[in-house]
């Protein structure tokens, strides 16, 4: 059986090595673009229900969640103030304009990097395409007889 030389074993063990970071790293990041698109879920949800809360009426009865499944009934009061999470636990308050705003351009900035993220796994995935074959040519030269 034909034996490797030292540089191919060299070559192939950090071929593989890069492959198996690769494969770690892709998986991270397919995480996080799941995480992400929650995140532009969430607030084209909120989006689109500060649009309809300001179309509704003082005295509107609505449900309110209160956790877990759970919701109470209110009555809407103005819709004058809403209160956005800017991080770090701190909320701002702003006019639902503001608001409305603020949150698109938070929208904006979480595609922006879904996109960078998805071009960012294309590139590896390219590179992990061109390690296969010298893998395949080096495991296939241990195999012959």
């Amino acid at each position: 059986m034909p034996e490797l030389t030292e540089g191919e074993r060299e070559e192939l063990e950090k071929s593989l090595l890069e492959l198996n970071r690769g494969r770690t790293l892709m998986e991270a990041m397919r995480e996080q673009v799941a995480l992400l698109n929650t995140t532009l879920s969430e607030l084209s949800s909120t989006i689109e229900t500060i649009k309809k809360l300001k179309e509704l009426p003082e005295g509107t009865e609505i449900l309110t969640p209160i956790g877990s499944g759970s919701f109470v009934k209110a009555k809407l009061m103005p819709v004058d103030k809403i209160l956005t999470g800017v991080g770090a636990e701190v909320v701002v308050e702003r006019t639902p304009d503001e608001a409305l705003r603020f949150l698109e351009e938070k929208s904006s900035e979480v595609g922006k990097a879904v996109q960078q993220l998805r071009s960012e796994m294309a590139s590896l995935e390219q590179r992990l395409e061109a390690l296969r074959p010298g893998i395949e040519k080096l495991l296939s030269k241990t195999r012959e007889k």
